[in-house]
């Protein structure tokens, strides 16, 4: 087992996230060029490992061991793009995949312990607030208020508030890249038992979010 790993499952705050459902967040500015990097750190552990800025063409989804992947390309610019592993002991399926002029969106939804709704967000910046806001609305409309709910991806500091948002709560305590932005977020509508972790990683310029739940 390599120093990095060994480290990080060392660390208080993810051997308690052991025990929980994982989700895992991360912005890559090419996926391709950082994937080796990605399955040989404990991310590759996640049992939702969403991933934003793939950077991703024509270029065939890379293999994960025992996960299912979903993908949303952003084919027309080198930025953006959304990737969805989820590990193939939950049962899950693609509900939406749709790109728009400043963002892509895709949605998955798996079973534990009932639906939990993943929406994979990435956000072009200078892109419009209301348009974004109102894209991500759409998406959840028709989702029943029992469901569990992540929005998650890189938001371009653009906040989830106002009334069509008020059931949610933000999951990031800081920040998660090196200028000290909080442009990567997660948004969530419950009140399970959540732990959330920001681990900086050294191949690139943003952390990984790591949120733990217990369902």
């Amino acid at each position: 087992m390599n120093f990095k790993l060994v480290t990080f499952l060392q660390n208080p705050v993810n051997q308690r996230l052991s025990n929980l459902i994982k989700l895992a967040l991360l912005n890559t500015r090419s996926f391709h060029r950082q994937f080796k990097d990605i399955i040989s750190e404990p991310e590759s552990s996640a049992d939702v490992l969403c991933v934003n800025e793939t950077w991703m063409k024509q270029q065939p989804t890379p293999d994960m061991t025992n996960r299912t992947s979903y993908r949303q390309d952003r084919k027309h610019r080198q930025a953006g793009g959304d990737l969805c592993y989820i590990s193939t002991k939950f049962t899950s399926q693609c509900f939406l995949r749709a790109t728009y002029n400043d963002i892509d969106i895709l949605h998955v939804m798996l079973s534990i312990r009932g639906p939990v709704h993943i929406i994979l967000v990435y956000f072009a910046p200078n892109g419009s607030t209301a348009h974004c806001k109102d894209i991500i609305y759409n998406a959840i409309l028709n989702i029943p208020d029992t469901d569990r709910i992540f929005i998650l991806g890189d938001f371009n500091k653009v906040v989830l508030n106002g009334q069509k948002f008020c059931t949610f709560r933000t999951l990031i305590p800081s920040p998660t890249c090196k200028t000290g932005s909080a442009l990567d977020m997660v948004f969530y509508n419950r009140h399970d038992q959540v732990m959330t972790h920001i681990q900086p990683v050294y191949f690139s310029y943003y952390s990984v979010i790591w949120v733990g739940v217990q369902f």
